[in-house]
């Protein structure tokens, strides 16, 4: 059993269900005709991503393929990289982790949700379905382990990766679409580099 693996699962599917009730207030709003639920509804659905989120707080973040993670951009020396790091708000093992060559940073890793994302909203926590609108299919699928949960599913993971210099991780029962795969970690690198993708987010 992978104890982590579990814990993924467990802290994206508080975020999922957090989303859900928050549109389901909504929609019986919506239907009931009840302006000021509909409004509280609305409020309501991005507090329930931040508030399952490592995040503590808003943070305008753009994840940019072959450029940067937020702050965090390639080229960065390790003390460069250490002062914007720092202003993420997000746990330090959750921010951004680098990979160096040469003393420049060439390859970002984070599993930030709902404080660093792509423009089309693409971030762990969000399903490959929201990648795959945004760049289409990836260049190249590398499957990951398979792995037995105390649930008694099955959890099967992959990196789909674009030479455009980003790739997202993915988690999702073996029984479920493809496309519904969770992301638990986005990686940007320099496309000229060989990015190196392990099984866990970091390298």
């Amino acid at each position: 059993m992978d104890l982590a693996l579990f814990r993924d699962f467990l802290a994206f599917g508080a975020t999922t269900l957090g989303l859900m009730l928050a549109a389901l207030m909504a929609v019986s709003a919506i239907f009931n005709g009840d302006h000021r639920r509909v409004k509280a509804a609305a409020l309501a659905l991005p507090l329930a991503a931040l508030s399952t989120s490592p995040a503590v707080a808003a943070w305008p973040g753009l994840i940019v393929p072959g450029e940067r993670i937020g702050p965090a951009a390639l080229g960065m020396s390790p003390s460069q990289l250490s002062r914007v790091v720092s202003a993420i708000p997000c746990p330090e093992d959750f921010a951004v982790e680098a990979r160096f060559h040469g003393g420049k940073a060439v390859q970002f890793y984070t599993r930030c949700g709902g404080v660093l994302s792509t423009p089309g909203g693409a971030q762990p926590g969000a399903i490959i379905a929201t990648a795959l609108d945004e760049f289409g299919p990836p260049d190249t699928v590398i499957p990951g382990k398979t792995s037995g949960l105390p649930t008694g599913h099955v959890a099967v993971t992959a990196w789909h990766v674009y030479r455009a210099g980003i790739a997202f991780r993915t988690v999702r029962l073996s029984d479920d679409p493809e496309w519904g795969a969770t992301i638990t970690c986005v990686s940007v690198f320099t496309p000229a580099v060989r990015p190196v993708l392990a099984d866990r987010c970091r390298s």
